[in-house]
């Protein structure tokens, strides 16, 4: 994106506190492949500065897939040790999937260089209670 909006430097920890479930809105290249997607916080330690994800990914109608990513604290505070590719990923809280505040919109945009696409309710109705099936998660499950 043409990163010139000012902002200002989010402490990961911080930001994993305050986030034990994220949904999962718009990536960089629009495609589908994480539409629907969520993360429930499995493991946090602020003071060892590591944190667990579980992404829970659409795998055909009414079937999901889960994937751990782990997290350790980076150089700096906004940045942590996670490696998945080049993705620009917009993540917002359960609250505000279906009204996603203009502010994290034009962020989005800033950093990742695409505008991101209106967030169909309908297309993720399997996962209405995801949050729920999320937190059953186990390790045998992946």
């Amino acid at each position: 994106g043409p990163d010139v909006l000012l902002r200002e430097t989010a402490d990961a920890f911080k930001v994993f506190a305050a986030f034990p479930y994220a949904v999962g809105i718009s990536d960089a290249d629009n495609d589908v492949i994480f539409q629907c997607i969520t993360a429930t916080r499995k493991d946090f330690d602020p003071e060892a500065k590591t944190v667990t994800y579980v992404w829970s990914l659409s795998d055909g109608p009414g079937k999901r897939k889960h994937i751990e990513f782990h997290h350790t604290a980076g150089a700096t505070p906004e940045a942590t040790n996670f490696t998945v590719g080049k993705k620009c990923t917009l993540w917002v809280s359960k609250a505000v999937e279906d009204v996603v505040p203009l502010y994290c919109l034009e962020q989005f945009y800033d950093v990742c260089g695409v505008a991101v696409p209106l967030h169909d309710s309908n297309l993720c109705l399997d996962d209405d209670n995801g949050e729920e099936r999320d937190n059953d998660y186990n390790a045998t499950d992946a």
